[in-house]
């Protein structure tokens, strides 16, 4: 359940496969239907999408100590580390150059 994700009940595997690559690749399938010459759809897709990352990475990060291995507990928070980092990033390049969304 997803609220026992958020509270870092569930186990790691059910958290990365079920709400992270499951949600993910069905958002990804939502995105084939985003006009692709709309910048302002593109960007609410992308926003939402980095929502969704957020949500992502805190169900990881409390879930990761469920694992039965230390090394997959601590590539799981690195990743989430990692991943918290390019935000920023990619919030500020979709700020500043919006047209370079549209392929």
């Amino acid at each position: 359940m997803l609220s026992d994700a958020l509270k870092g009940k569930a186990p790691l595997r059910r958290v990365f496969w079920v709400y992270g690559v499951g949600v993910s690749v069905a958002y990804s399938a939502l995105g084939l239907f985003v006009d692709p010459l709309n910048v302002k759809s593109i960007v609410v897709y992308t926003v939402i999408g980095l929502a969704i990352g957020v949500v992502q990475c805190i169900m990881l990060w409390r879930c990761a100590p469920n694992s039965r291995s230390q090394l997959a507990t601590s590539l799981t928070r690195l990743g989430v580390i990692l991943g918290l980092l390019t935000i920023p990033l990619f919030l500020y390049l979709l700020y500043a150059y919006p047209a370079a969304m549209i392929p």
